[in-house]
């Protein structure tokens, strides 16, 4: 592993412990959406589904 083998200087393999330890404690810090952008009633939110190998015209699909 990187970290273990010392080749990094001490600033870079702080930075990475420390994105270890946020990843460890599941990204609670940093919610996916925050408060303030969420805007948008959960029951007014359309999902659209769409795959890569769909041909789809963003006009009618989208609106």
């Amino acid at each position: 592993m990187i970290l273990s083998e010392g080749e990094l200087d001490k600033r870079t393999q702080y930075m990475i412990e420390v994105i270890f330890h946020i990843r460890k404690d599941k990204f609670q810090a940093y919610p996916s959406v925050t408060e303030e952008l969420d805007l948008i009633d959960e029951e007014d939110q359309i999902t659209h589904t769409i795959t890569l190998e769909d041909a789809v015209d963003p006009e009618n699909e989208l609106s």
